[in-house]
């Protein structure tokens, strides 16, 4: 006898929203996570049950559950404050001190002054002085990275304490980025960080100063394929990493252009774990005949429609082109006939093959080919559609001669049908483009700070982006180019994480939001350490850890022009006071201790002030 379940009751939700009313319907989204992660934890089916989550700027969601007899209820309060209330909330108010006071953020583990020293500037701390930062990328590269002066850039003076004991100093690294042509093997400028500076799971906050030189650019291009084939043609990445986003983890999209770059943070490019995809590499030997030579891929989802400026895999017919194959103009046959059926095959995302589609062809006469045969027709906008022959039958008259042909025709490009064309197809030999021209897209796990989308910041943590969508993203509005920023970012050991921007001399932005509270995985698909960077990130696809570049499937370059200063890592969530009052030692002066200076500064009979 089987166990008896008791019906599920229909469950009704009540949405609460109150203060800002459009602020707070951007973050139903957040109040969805929350009861999810309810429902989680109320593993013995309490009754009577509620979660809050409350952020800096006084926003605030509440989940209550109050279930009835016929029906779940639950209520999801969120409040978000008005725009007056933030600006009241946000503007820094720090009390005057007196001469024997000074104040202390504790917990800076590690801060890097970028001007006399690359070490870690925090005495005693758990990462030790000896992991220090190390400039990446060739020494051609490396050279081209500059220091400046705070008087060279405009900012204030640091600090002192009281009675001058310690003076804050520090410089501003100018990382002048590549262009996203730049060889893999001479990488980007950029700095590298201690594996330690930011831990995989638990709370932490990065605080840094920052300029946005010129809005970074999507690496499209594949440079160690193009000069490997050294024909005039450049050659693009098939597969390209993306942030992503999702409704409901079946359909998949970005944000354009998509670009992306480390300010300080580590990113991982990530296949999709199901999903199969038909493939061909617009580079020899697959070139040499598209058809024979596609393969098939698990892990990529084709791409639907490109950004403004994405380039396609495609170019006008010429027999260097690496996106033509290269088999030959032969004999062509054009037959008029009707399509009489079509149908689809492995059209749900966990398929088994490939999408695939075929049409039936029906022909007058004896029209019978060998099957591979390719097609080729003409929609009513000229656009040509390609297939080959799968399969094919007759119908026959009475004294046995063949009446009719009908074709099997296999469309050869994802979903572009050769049944949309005019009834008149041509048969025979003819070279094929690839076979999706827009190429292919994975996903991008990721943890820390970025540029993002030209002039864009993307804060938050993402460990497995395939089942992570449910967490929103952390972006900024654009960015000044040229102007700096103090950029923090905090995150709680619940999850709660915080991009907080004060721009020199102008405004300041804080985005709250829910992010995974997964450990993150800081390894490649070759088990290589991945550290944290700021400047650039580089990545190929390869067969093996020491595939020569020739057996590369994609190369990127995740580049910016940018410069950083005053990097400090907490494992905490600091308060927005505490990052206010961080913003105040970057463009106003105010000296702030770190631990081991407090300690010194209360020896010498000083006393510490803490937000």
């Amino acid at each position: 006898m089987e166990n008896f379940q008791p019906p599920s009751l229909p469950v009704r939700i009540a949405w609460d929203l109150q203060g800002d009313k459009m602020a707070a319907e951007n973050l139903r989204g957040l109040g969805s996570q929350l009861l999810a992660q309810m429902q989680r934890e109320n593993v013995n089916d309490y009754a009577q049950y509620s979660k809050t989550a409350e952020f800096e700027d006084g926003t605030f969601v509440a989940v209550k559950r109050d279930k009835q007899v016929l029906c779940d209820n639950y209520t999801i309060t969120i409040f978000s404050p008005t725009k007056e209330e933030k600006e009241i909330q946000e503007e820094p108010t720090f009390q005057e001190l007196k001469e024997d006071q000074f104040y202390w953020v504790p917990g800076c583990v590690a801060r890097y002054d970028l001007s006399s020293s690359v070490k870690n500037c925090i005495i005693n701390s758990e990462i030790a002085d000896s992991k220090v930062l190390v400039a990446k990328g060739s020494d051609e590269v490396v050279s081209s990275q500059t220091s400046k002066t705070i008087e060279e850039a405009g900012l204030p003076r640091g600090g002192s304490s009281p009675g001058g004991l310690i003076t804050r100093e520090y410089g501003i690294m100018v990382l002048p980025g590549d262009s996203t042509e730049t060889k893999l093997t001479q990488a980007a400028s950029g700095l590298q960080y201690s594996d330690e500076v930011i831990p995989l799971s638990g709370a932490f906050t990065v605080s840094c100063l920052i300029r946005l030189n010129d809005k970074i650019k999507y690496d499209y291009s594949f440079t160690e394929k193009t000069e490997e084939i050294n024909n005039g043609f450049v050659v693009y990445n098939p597969i390209k990493p993306r942030v992503l986003s999702s409704t409901a983890g079946k359909t998949w999209f970005t944000e354009c252009p998509g670009s992306v770059a480390p300010i300080i943070g580590i990113l991982n490019p990530s296949r999709f774990s199901n999903h199969y995809v038909k493939m061909t590499n617009p580079w020899p030997s697959t070139n040499e005949n598209f058809v024979s030579n596609q393969k098939k891929q698990i892990g990529y989802r084709e791409i639907g429609s490109v950004c403004e400026d994405e380039p396609l895999l495609l170019t006008e017919y010429s027999r260097d082109s690496p996106y033509w194959d290269k088999v030959e103009i032969g004999s062509i046959e054009t037959l008029e006939g009707e399509f009489v059926d079509f149908w689809e095959e492995n059209t749900e995302i966990n398929n088994a093959a490939p999408y695939a589609s075929f049409c039936k062809f029906k022909v007058d006469g004896d029209h019978r080919m060998p099957v591979g045969t390719r097609v080729t027709g003409l929609t009513g906008s000229g656009d040509t559609r390609y297939a080959t022959i799968d399969t094919f039958t007759c119908e026959y008259n009475e004294d046995g001669s063949i009446k009719n042909t009908t074709l099997t025709i296999k469309d050869y490009q994802y979903k572009l049908y050769i049944n949309s064309t005019t009834p008149t197809l041509s048969f025979g030999s003819r070279p094929f483009p690839v076979c999706h021209k827009q190429g292919y897209m994975i996903g991008l796990n990721y943890i820390g700070l970025f540029f993002a989308n030209g002039n864009k910041i993307l804060a938050g943590k993402l460990c497995d982006f395939e089942n992570e969508y449910v967490y929103n993203k952390i972006m900024s509005s654009e960015l000044n180019i040229g102007s700096y920023y103090h950029v923090c970012m905090t995150f709680d050991d619940s999850g709660n994480a915080a991009l907080y921007l004060k721009e020199f001399g102008g405004g300041s932005e804080l985005l709250q939001d829910a992010q995974t509270t997964a450990s993150f995985y800081n390894y490649s698909g070759f088990e290589q350490l991945l550290p944290y960077v700021s400047g650039e990130s580089a990545f190929a696809f390869t067969p093996g850890n020491d595939s020569l570049a020739s057996d590369w499937a994609s190369s990127w370059l995740f580049s910016a022009n940018m410069e950083i200063g005053l990097p400090r890592f907490y494992k905490r969530a600091l308060s927005l006071k505490e990052e206010q009052l961080l913003t105040q030692e970057l463009f106003n002066g105010r000296f702030v201790a770190d631990d081991f200076e407090a300690s010194m500064l209360m020896a010498a009979g000083y006393t510490p002030v803490q937000i």
